[in-house]
């Protein structure tokens, strides 16, 4: 498993994302997502990602970026992103199609270790694209971020499509249809953790 470690300059952030499905007529049905087809879908999406995350910010995709789509219009999405990518395969990824990316995107493994040092502070976490059982440091405040059971915001009692899973309080679906179709803060995550203690 590959550990990460990123220290954040005072004026850089941190920012975490998954299950954007760009191209996925079906996943506007599948999670009620408030678009009239892909297109309008897609626009949103980058336009709510570069609202918020700056060139020189770091973000974690953890996964299902792309839907059907080639090497060249996953580059050229890609491309119209902020920030310092690292990328995270999940299920719909093709491998086939995630060689040659462009220089501001690191490819990762399938689940990672990172930590973040942000002045005084240091966080860790494990990064998955699915919700992991358990994990390494679980007992020493490892968190999980993970995306893959598109959890809907503000639906009682919805964890996506497995709703019978054993998650816990040191476990966040970052997935945009948890997150408003936006990519979540570092500070969000800890804030959110802090809440569940």
């Amino acid at each position: 498993m590959k550990h990460i470690e990123i220290i954040l300059l005072e004026e850089q952030n941190c920012f975490f994302t998954s299950d954007l499905h760009f191209f996925h007529n079906n996943i506007i049905r599948f999670c009620n997502r408030p678009y009239n087809d892909v297109y309008e879908m897609n626009f949103k999406l980058i336009q709510n990602w570069n609202n918020i995350v700056e060139q020189n910010d770091y973000i974690f995709m953890l996964g299902d970026f792309c839907f059907n789509q080639g090497k060249q219009i996953i580059n050229k999405l890609l491309n119209n992103l902020h920030g310092k990518i690292y990328f995270l395969p999940g299920n719909h990824d093709r491998p086939k199609n995630l060689k040659n990316l462009p220089g501001h995107v690191i490819l990762l493994d399938d689940i990672v270790n990172l930590t973040v040092k942000k002045g005084e502070k240091t966080y860790n976490f494990v990064l998955s694209h699915y919700p992991l059982l358990t994990w390494a440091g679980r007992n020493r405040n490892y968190y999980n971020l993970f995306g893959h059971i598109h959890t809907m915001k503000d639906v009682k009692n919805n964890t996506g499509y497995d709703n019978n899973l054993p998650l816990n309080n040191q476990q966040y679906d970052v997935g945009v249809d948890n997150n408003y179709y936006t990519p979540i803060a570092l500070e969000k995550v800890l804030e959110i953790f802090n809440s569940n203690q």
